[in-house]
Order: C-alpha cells, then structure tokens, then sequence
C-alpha cells in the first residue's frame, strides 16, 4: 500500500512522472527525462514519502510553496497523528509520514474537485 502512496504523492503533489532507465523506475520533472537530482534520491525505490519523514518533510515543502499552511498534531489517547494543509485534514495514521502523505493527497484531491465545480481555488 504504501508504494502506491508514494507513487501517487510524487505524481499528483510533486507533479513528477517515472521514467524507466536502466536503473529502474526514476522520478523527472514533467517535461524531462532528467532525474530529479538534489531533490530526491535518483531511483524511485529509495524514495518513500509515506514511510521516511525526511522524504515526507519534502511533501510539506512543496504543499507550503503552494501556499498551504501545515500542521501536526498527534493525539496521546490513541497514539495517531493527523496532519493538516490549510483546511483539508487528513485521517488518523499510525506514524508522521503517512499522516502528512494523506493530507497532501486529501488536499490535492478536494482542490482538484474544487477547480473543476466552482473555479480555481
């Protein structure tokens, strides 16, 4: 499961398409064949934003650079986290990664549905 969120965290939050190159499957910019070095690790294989906090950490900055307020908060009573971009809250998760990964995607989500019913959001 959490492949597949990784999958879709780079596709629809960090706006990145795979490329296979002899390596294995590669994150690139839209237009580009260049791995996005510097930003993540090469291979897609050693990026996991659901699972590692600092590839999660680069979900946060890219949903700030799109004008998103972040917040954190983890609930003793049941030991979840749930993470936050402006007012779209994501669910419950065991662990910070994942919560801040469900947000990102519940964001991107409502927006898109958003955009396409009403105008830009």
């Amino acid at each position: 499961m959490s492949e597949k969120i990784d999958q879709e965290i780079a596709e629809k939050v960090m706006g990145w398409k795979s490329y296979y190159s002899k390596y294995g499957k590669e994150w690139c910019e839209p237009d580009s064949k260049i791995p996005v070095v510097g930003i993540v690790k090469i291979l897609a294989n050693d990026w996991h934003p659901s699972t590692s906090i600092s590839d999660a950490w680069q979900v946060v900055e890219k949903m700030k650079k799109n004008q998103y307020s972040f917040s954190l908060n983890y609930f003793y009573y049941n030991g979840k986290t749930q993470a936050s971009f402006g007012h779209f809250h994501g669910e419950l998760c065991v662990g910070d990664a994942l919560a801040i990964c469900k947000a990102a995607l519940k964001a991107m989500e409502l927006k898109s549905i958003f955009n396409q019913s009403e105008g830009k959001l």
